[in-house]
């Protein structure tokens, strides 16, 4: 037997020992086109290329970039190679998981010229969560269990025929990345030319450009550092295994070692990117917190920050918070800061408010999360437990329960668990105009 499949453009690709050169837009396209969401247990057959399409759409939509765009329409195109395999039997696979995650970074460095930051990836998955949910409703007959997720765009499940799906997966993404085919046989496919130089693919931003990222800040009693390898053991036993400190946030993602590492490994790769922000809360050579801010855009940006347990009470999540706040609005000159928490979470309110946040409104039953993750029989798994829960709860340092940064969602996903809802308190800081 070979090592390789025979892809539909003729490549011989190697899913063990994967050539970035054999990674061809064709072969995606059409292989998404054909393969079925939800281990075909749906009504009617739709495809992971549709998916991937209205996710896409779904993102410009929502006012966010072409490269977003283009993030969302590949963020399933790993499945073209090593198939799909249902979530919650995916989590007891962890070397399928690390190839399937070497895998996508190796598509996005090829289609986009380098791996997603950790804003990138929330965004992402924040958007797949929210078209998974009409998925599990409409497809799976499931009931969610969240609040349904306010999208930009409808969902259409008409049946197409797959090559109509194919060619509009090869337009929007010759769209999104400025690239153009090359004319001819299907073997030629993936050599077509930039519009702006051979092998520099055009992908717009619509993202700040003159961000230093992340800064080393000191305060009276902490030092706001970058993260290293070493923390995910802290993260995970301190964070991820403590049930009270994700009661206000719906994804834990430290749950795991592995989860902890991958997490760590996203936000240390995130660096080279000078929009991306996550500081490990450090006091006299112990990590005490987390502190990070993400989805930046229209000059705004979000904080979320966590607190390790044995550390409530000293007041450091303010005193991180104020620092944060100071850095992003008069270095980085980001206009306005947001950040959210449970109603009933009354240490984040705290925090929020004597950071000099100001309240600007609240949203009666705005919060919806579950207990790591929802799953269904279907091999679909509404990550996060809700279609907002991407790392924003907050947590306290007043004895109250913790929550999330912002980071990445890894695929493994979490326990299934029941919904809980709350009421959502928004909060904003505003830069200070100057005199």
């Amino acid at each position: 037997m070979s090592d390789y499949i025979r892809t539909y453009t003729g490549q011989k690709f190697e899913p063990a020992d994967p050539e970035p050169e054999a990674i061809i837009i064709e072969d995606i396209a059409h292989a998404l086109s054909m393969l079925c969401r939800g281990n075909g247990h749906v009504k009617t057959f739709w495809s992971v290329g549709e998916h991937c399409i209205c996710c896409a759409k779904e993102a410009l939509a929502r006012g966010l970039s072409d490269r977003m765009a283009l993030i969302c329409l590949l963020h399933d195109a790993a499945e073209c190679y090593l198939s799909d395999v249902p979530s919650p039997f995916k989590k007891t696979l962890p070397e399928y998981q690390a190839r399937e995650n070497t895998l996508m970074d190796m598509i996005y460095e090829r289609f986009l010229g380098a791996k997603l930051t950790t804003e990138e990836y929330v965004q992402m998955k924040a958007i797949d969560r929210d078209l998974l949910w009409y998925d599990l409703k409409l497809l799976l007959g499931e009931d969610p269990q969240v609040a349904e997720p306010k999208l930009q765009t409808v969902p259409d499940y008409t049946v197409r025929a797959f090559q109509e799906v194919e060619q509009e997966y090869l337009e929007m993404f010759y769209e999104l990345s400025g690239e153009r085919p090359v004319s001819g046989t299907k073997e030629a496919a993936g050599t077509a030319e930039h519009e702006n130089g051979a092998g520099e693919p055009r992908i717009p931003s619509g993202e700040r450009v003159e961000a230093a990222g992340t800064a080393e800040l000191r305060t009276e009693r902490l030092l706001l550092r970058r993260y290293r390898p070493e923390d995910a053991e802290a993260l995970h036993r301190e964070l991820g295994t403590d049930p009270v400190m994700f009661e206000f946030s719906g994804w834990n993602p430290y749950a795991t070692p592995e989860m902890a590492q991958e997490t760590v490994r996203r936000y240390i790769d995130s660096y080279s990117d000078g929009h991306f922000y996550g500081w490990a809360m450090d006091c006299e050579g112990e990590l005490c917190g987390t502190i990070g801010a993400y989805d930046y855009r229209d000059d705004q940006i979000e904080v979320g920050f966590s607190v390790i347990k044995n550390c409530w009470g000293r007041g450091y999540a303010t005193e991180a918070l104020k620092a944060v706040l100071e850095y992003l609005t008069e270095q980085e000159g980001i206009a306005c800061v947001t950040a959210w928490c449970a109603a009933d979470n009354i240490g984040s309110r705290n925090v929020l408010e004597t950071a000099g946040m100001q309240l600007v409104r609240e949203e009666k039953d705005g919060l919806a999360l579950g207990d790591g993750g929802l799953a269904d029989e279907g091999g679909l798994v509404v990550e996060g437990g809700g279609p907002s829960a991407a790392g924003d709860g907050l947590s306290s340092e007043s004895g109250g329960p913790a929550g999330a940064d912002s980071g990445p969602s890894p695929e493994s996903g979490g326990v299934a668990g029941e919904a809980r809802v709350y009421d959502k308190r928004i909060y904003e800081y505003r830069r200070q105009a100057s005199e």
